[in-house]
């Protein structure tokens, strides 16, 4: 092998390792990947602008815009309301063929974040048995049409450009629907084997909160067993961060100090109980926001404040919101709050102002979940608009010969 063929093989290997540490901001490492195979002369800059305007490419980004618009739409909330009603079998089938044909025009992203938070909440069946195929009905979803994923996108622009003809909108459709109707007899079948959850596991029991101790407050110099902090409801104190250090597991007999960090784990809706104890201030309560209606928020992937704390992000100024707790599925976090590293797929509940709902840069950031939404939701001639604007423009890429750009 050449130098240049080495060269190359460590430019893919660093880049792979990079994406793999610094997942929050792939889009940089890209570029600098970019510019160093420019600087190693392995492409040119007539490549990169030439693939820069790849009409997969430009699709791609025109689809994902069309995303963040449907997203304020009433299209996906309709969805989410109509699901469970009647016997199970129907709902968990109107639940994956709804997922799957948003999925096959939509953001896989869009779809399960909108859906989640209602299989969670549904009475009729239980959540541990629709989580895993509300997620492979998505997936299976995209497969159905040229611009259900990515891929499918990118492929047809390269298959273009070797001069060829491109595929039709609904070219993939007889092999991702047999696939979708394979698996889906395979998911209804091993669903019954899905394990089932219990309320507790169902709960928000993986929130971290925070609560300072005050100077003045009556819980300094007492143990954690005799201030009553050790069996509180649905809450759980994991940590105690001191000057600095780290104190965990927390033994009963441990006094509490001034300027302690109290760090629970526990349900988020048994937080007021924590302001029963004389000189506890909990995270959210040095913005003055802390109320009864709570707001619990996703972090989008491509958010502005991934990869950073809560302190640099500005967070209290930029969505006039403070943070009561935080969740990261499969992750156990630990330390104060406003040291957390926020990653995309972060939950959090938002403790939110007046001004929350007003602010533009919250569909651009967050999926919300629960409590309050946005202002800037579509609605009325809006709404429909957006729904039958992008619907029109599909029907006229398929049925003329007119492309999608």
């Amino acid at each position: 092998m050449t130098i240049e063929q080495w060269l190359m093989i460590g430019v893919f290997l660093a880049t792979f390792i990079s994406l793999v540490k610094y997942s929050h901001v792939p889009e940089r490492v890209f570029s600098v990947t970019i510019l160093l195979c420019l600087a190693l002369s392995f492409v040119s800059v007539d490549d990169i602008l030439t693939n820069a305007v790849n009409p997969g490419l430009v699709t791609l980004v025109l689809l994902v815009l069309c995303s963040f618009a449907f997203e304020r739409t009433s299209i996906l909330r309709r969805l989410s309301a109509g699901v469970f009603n009647g016997s199970k079998v129907k709902s968990t089938l109107r639940l994956l063929l709804g997922t799957a044909l948003a999925s096959a025009i939509m953001s896989n992203t869009a779809v399960v974040a909108t859906l989640i938070n209602t299989v969670k909440k549904n009475n009729l069946i239980n959540a541990g048995k629709l989580l895993l195929p509300l997620s492979f009905a998505a997936i299976l979803g995209g497969t159905l049409t040229l611009v259900g994923t990515s891929t499918n996108l990118i492929v047809n622009s390269l298959l273009i450009k070797q001069g060829h003809q491109g595929f039709g909108f609904f070219d993939f459709t007889l092999i991702g629907l047999a696939a979708f109707i394979l698996c889906l007899f395979v998911i209804l079948i091993r669903s019954r084997s899905l394990p089932t959850l219990v309320d507790d596991e169902l709960a928000t029991n993986d929130y971290l909160l925070e609560a300072e101790v005050a100077t003045s407050s009556t819980l300094i110099g007492k143990s954690i067993e005799d201030n009553g902090l050790r069996n509180l409801d649905s809450l759980f104190l994991v940590e105690i961060v001191r000057q600095g250090r780290l104190i965990s597991p927390v033994c009963p007999e441990e006094r509490v100090l001034a300027k302690d960090k109290l760090i629970f784990s526990g349900d988020i809706s048994k937080v007021k109980t924590l302001q029963q104890f004389d000189g506890l201030n909990l995270y959210a309560e040095q913005d003055d926001l802390l109320r009864d209606n709570l707001t619990e928020v996703l972090v989008k992937a491509d958010s502005t404040i991934a990869g950073k704390t809560l302190k640099k992000a500005g967070f209290r100024a930029r969505f006039d919101a403070a943070v009561v707790a935080v969740r990261r599925e499969g992750s156990a976090l630990s330390g104060k709050l406003g040291d957390i590293v926020l990653q995309p797929g972060d939950f959090l509940v938002l403790a939110v102002g007046q001004d929350f709902t007003t602010r533009p840069n919250l569909s651009k950031n967050f999926y919300i979940l629960s409590g309050h939404q946005a202002d800037n939701m579509l609605s009325g001639w809006r709404d429909y608009t957006t729904v039958w604007g992008f619907i029109t423009s599909i029907l006229v890429s398929v049925f003329t010969p007119l492309p999608l750009i």
